[in-house]
């Protein structure tokens, strides 16, 4: 089975694949990370990780020549090359793609039931809410659970020509926090959240969205106060229209800023995705590709405008938000799916 999965070589994509010895079937399911990388333009792409942050950090450098953001902690802390954290997208969306593609390969050995299955609504713990919004829904269908490992639990399924997909993961030392895909089979449209939490306090939401021939948008928020990093972040960037539109507020733990309003710096940023060097005026061009319609996920402005019941403070939402996340880890039931590992019975 080994030879036939690498001689096809293209992840889940084994229509064209035989092999006398299989009795399965392939999951079908497309691949996250290529489509992603294939809508950001080249000149924001990174070296061997082609992480987009890297060459953020030259933006925001060039934003403020002055020096009142510290490059190189922004650089460290979201814009590096490497690294596994919540906010070092490429990595994560490429092994997500590694787990689902040694899935896909031990779906051939023999036919699984849950791929027979109808897919099911996703029932969010009640507990959870994303915070930007309670009453923002991103509906998810699964068929089938597998528990990796004691500390991550994934759960996908096809449905209306779709892969749902869901990762939880309790980690001390590495990951903590949830993912959760929509990609169309053809990859036309791809829509990510991470969302992370972790043991020194501090919680992050991250929505990622790629659209074939229309770019990348994501946005970002989180508690990173005295953390030396974005506070909020917005971006849009499309290489068929030359266009990136960056829109974003940051804070410098070394220069003794936060989140909250001591020293924090506001970038609006409308150039070239090119050369990333010329202001331009004209970022409505990347419609629909533009960050009109991304979620607000920076804590202080959602605080201050709409704060959930019973918080009184920006330390007590980002409580609020990692608890949720924490819910979202903990709490979700996948005891109506069928395990990946059963086989269809025997007739």
């Amino acid at each position: 089975m080994r030879n036939l999965f690498i001689f096809c070589g293209i992840l889940f994509s084994f229509s064209s694949c035989t092999d006398s010895s299989s009795s399965g079937s392939s999951i079908g399911a497309p691949s996250l990370r290529p489509p992603v990388e294939s809508a950001t333009p080249t000149s924001l792409k990174g070296s061997s990780t082609s992480s987009i942050f890297k060459k953020l950090g030259l933006i925001i450098q060039k934003a403020h020549a002055d020096g009142t953001v510290e490059v190189n902690t922004l650089q460290s802390e979201i814009f590096s090359s490497t690294g596994s954290g919540p906010l070092h997208i490429m990595n994560i969306l490429g092994q997500v793609d590694g787990r689902m593609d040694s899935l896909n390969s031990r779906a051939l050995e023999f036919d699984r039931l849950c791929l027979t299955q109808t897919a099911q609504a996703f029932t969010f713990p009640t507990n959870f809410e994303f915070v930007h919004n309670p009453s923002y829904s991103f509906d998810m269908f699964f068929q089938c659970h597998e528990q990796i490992s004691n500390e991550l639990d994934m759960a996908f399924g096809i449905y209306n020509e779709k892969l749902y997909l869901m990762e939880a993961q309790s980690s001390l030392s590495g990951f903590n926090g949830v993912i959760l895909a929509q990609a169309d089979l053809n990859s036309n449209l791809i829509e990510i959240w991470i969302l992370s939490s972790n043991t020194s306090g501090h919680s992050s939401f991250l929505y990622i969205s790629s659209e074939e021939n229309s770019g990348i948008k994501f946005s970002i928020g989180g508690h990173t106060q005295n953390n030396g990093t974005t506070c909020g972040m917005k971006l849009a960037a499309s290489e068929s229209v030359n266009r990136v539109h960056l829109n974003g507020i940051f804070a410098d733990s070394l220069n003794a800023g936060d989140c909250t309003g001591t020293n924090p710096v506001t970038t609006d940023l409308c150039i070239r995705s090119t050369d990333l060097s010329q202001n331009e005026t004209d970022c409505d061009v990347l419609e629909p590709a533009s960050i009109t319609n991304l979620p607000d996920l920076n804590y202080t402005t959602i605080f201050n405008t709409s704060p959930p019941s019973g918080v009184s403070s920006l330390s007590e939402f980002n409580t609020y938000a990692q608890n949720s996340i924490e819910s979202l880890i903990s709490d979700s039931d996948f005891s109506n799916l069928t395990d990946f590992n059963e086989s269809v019975p025997d007739e």
